[in-house]
């Protein structure tokens, strides 16, 4: 088990590797979660908002294997971290997920944390089954919420535009659809 600095840009690569891989897997695609430009900058950073620690779990060849991600809040909520761990589907059930789970209890608990909330991000169809399921239950986790994620390609296939305002129309039934950019309109500042 090691800590990946993000600005040995190749340790980060190897690392990113999995997370970009489990999103692939999970989602189908490459644009599944956060780019790796995303995640280096945040994990990069030192804006005192969040602090992040990458641990990564090493096989016998010397590559990276599985990954936790560590977010621990700066200014509030600094009880509680969120933790992300993935590992490559080879080397799952092979307790590589629970030593990433245990090198970040020893971090989180040192760092005065005693709430972990765990990030998983799976379709909803897939999340009974996900290897990320049974791994939670069986070290205490519960699922407490869930999110759902939509997708639309751009540019528009032709008449998908009128389909979706039809369906959305005939859905909600006494809502009124408000489309704007930036900044709010003054109108629904207070609400």
């Amino acid at each position: 088990m090691c800590r990946i600095d993000p600005g040995d840009e190749a340790a980060f690569d190897a690392w990113y590797a999995v997370v970009q891989s489990t999103d692939e897997e999970r989602w189908g695609d490459r644009d599944g979660g956060l780019s790796r430009r995303e995640i280096h900058a945040a994990t990069s950073g030192r804006d005192g908002i969040t602090e992040y620690h990458c641990l990564a779990a090493v096989g016998p060849t010397g590559r990276i294997v599985g990954i936790g991600l560590c977010e621990l809040p700066q200014r509030d909520n600094r009880h509680a971290a969120t933790l992300d761990i993935r590992v490559a589907p080879p080397y799952r059930r092979h307790g590589v997920g629970a030593h990433i789970l245990a090198e970040a209890e020893r971090l989180l608990v040192a760092a005065g944390r005693s709430v972990i909330n765990a990030t998983v991000e799976v379709p909803v169809g897939r999340a009974a089954s996900d290897a990320s399921t049974s791994f939670a239950r069986r070290h205490g986790f519960a699922a407490t919420q869930t999110g759902h994620r939509r997708h639309l390609a751009l540019p528009l296939a032709p008449g998908l535009l009128a389909r979706l305002r039809a369906e959305a129309d005939g859905s909600a039934a006494g809502y009124r659809l408000h489309t704007f950019t930036a900044p709010w309109p003054s109108e629904f500042l207070e609400d």
